[in-house]
């Protein structure tokens, strides 16, 4: 979003309307794109997580809760990212 004032700045100064609605478009594409990649699973994460499930399964009830346990920090992870406040405010815009 930082990107995003300084290109609108710099854009009003100019008085260049259709640049800046490019130049946003390309800014949002880029940090959705860099925010999709860094939601992929790695080796090393599926690692952690067979190593994780494998440790859990062995004690009874101890499963549930580390799922319980992971969900919740996927969840509050996915609340405070930017995106989820770009589309939180594009359903109140439209």
């Amino acid at each position: 979003m930082i990107d995003v004032e300084r290109v609108a700045r710099e854009a009003a100064s100019r008085n260049d309307v259709p640049d800046l609605r490019y130049e946003i478009s390309r800014i949002i594409t880029d940090e959705l794109s860099e925010e999709l990649f860094n939601t992929r699973t790695t080796p090393d994460k599926l690692a952690f997580d067979i190593a994780i499930d494998l440790l859990a399964g062995s004690i009874p009830g101890i499963s549930t809760v580390i799922t319980a346990f992971r969900g919740d920090e996927k969840s509050r992870k996915e609340n405070l990212s930017w995106t989820t406040t770009f589309f939180k405010l594009q359903k109140r815009i439209l």
